[in-house]
């Protein structure tokens, strides 16, 4: 349990300090820095697994209630960017997956 609070901890003050400096997306940036850091130099993070279908829930449940009836009709001109934007991801994940799978194969 305590391992636990101390994750929410780190989480929640990485994010507070980049949310203060004004940095974009600085709550969600803030806190996966801190908790990756404190994760790879200590090892103390704990988050438990079922927390993961519970957070993505939340997130998606927050990123829906922000469409409104007026973005609709805009949804037209970002087809292309969103095409783009999936190609780009797609892409660097064959080339990671690939050199994660060379990688592994000659070590």
């Amino acid at each position: 349990m305590m391992e636990l609070l101390f994750t929410l901890f780190i989480a929640f003050s990485g994010g507070f300090i980049l949310h203060k400096l004004r940095v974009p997306g600085g709550m969600m940036l803030g806190s996966v820095v801190m908790v990756a850091f404190f994760n790879v130099t200590t090892e103390a993070i704990y988050m438990p697994m079922g927390f993961r279908i519970v957070a993505q829930t939340i997130a998606g449940a927050y990123i829906g209630m922000t469409v409104k009836k007026e973005n609709l009709p805009r949804m037209k001109h970002l087809i292309r960017p969103i095409g783009t934007l999936l190609l780009g991801l797609f892409i660097t994940n064959v080339l990671v997956g690939t050199l994660t799978r060379i990688i592994q194969q000659t070590s």
